[in-house]
């Protein structure tokens, strides 16, 4: 179980680029980026309110579905990235996958001050939050969103334009939220969206924590999963990824963290 929970994220994030990079990007560069093709089933795609809602789960995970021309055009992309503890799978992951096979690079500059790696032929990844203080990339909800400071930090990454995308990584919050506080999520990353229309907000659920359909994580992932659906997000389903093993079995529920 340990192997899926570093290496699945880094896949499916890869595949999340890919597929976002021919489909619906709030930006009028996004033709440059890639040729319209077919679809593939490396995510889920439908129309919400706002623009495209891509979802990327469980069954995202086979990379033999996305043609090596659309990975040349995923390495156009960049990627703000904040977490702390569990986010950091998502960096182990897809490094991991590099090492398996080169064709997957990927370039990740961790600060301090906001910038980018210098490599090209990589998708590059910025990991933190414009901190130069502290723990740099170890980003909780007050350092991103759920503070006028952590908003303020946020809005001087995106004020860059350096990034098409960004997205920060629940812990154990999710656990214990209120629908509230998971609104309030939301609407601040829904607020980014408008204030930055050549980026995408990436949303996320929280990882899983051995309970069941009656439990609060449950009912708040479920919340950030309908509000993607209605409002045309973007979608990391982290809570449906370590739910199921390679073959897309359904695995035995990861024991709850203590990790924050």
């Amino acid at each position: 179980m340990s192997r899926i929970r570093w290496l699945f994220p880094g896949l499916l994030v890869l595949a999340l680029f890919a597929w976002a990079t021919l489909n619906t990007v709030p930006d009028t560069s996004a033709a440059a980026r890639g040729k319209e093709v077919a679809r593939s089933q490396t995510g889920h795609s439908t129309r919400g309110s706002s623009g495209q809602t891509i979802v990327v789960d469980h069954t995202c995970t086979d990379l033999s579905k996305i043609p090596d021309y659309w990975l040349t055009q995923a390495k156009n992309l960049t990627l703000h990235y904040a977490h702390t503890s569990h986010g950091s799978q998502i960096i182990s992951g897809i490094e991991k996958l590099e090492q398996l096979d080169p064709k997957y690079n990927v370039a990740v500059y961790t600060g301090g001050p906001v910038g980018l790696p210098g490599e090209t032929g990589a998708i590059r990844i910025y990991d933190g939050n414009n901190y130069s203080d502290g723990n740099w990339s170890y980003i909780t909800p007050e350092l991103y969103w759920a503070s006028a400071d952590g908003i303020a930090h946020t809005q001087s990454v995106a004020d860059t334009g350096w990034f098409g995308y960004s997205m920060w990584a629940w812990c154990s919050q999710q656990s214990d939220n209120s629908t509230a506080t998971v609104q309030q999520y939301l609407d601040t990353l829904n607020s980014f969206e408008t204030q930055y229309p050549a980026m995408r907000f990436i949303l996320m659920t929280g990882h899983t924590n051995g309970t069941g359909p009656d439990d609060t994580l449950y009912r708040n992932n479920n919340q950030v999963r309908d509000y993607a659906q209605s409002h045309g997000k973007a979608l990391f389903d982290f809570a449906d990824i370590e739910s199921y093993d390679p073959a897309g079995v359904t695995a035995r529920t990861p024991t709850r963290s203590t990790a924050s």
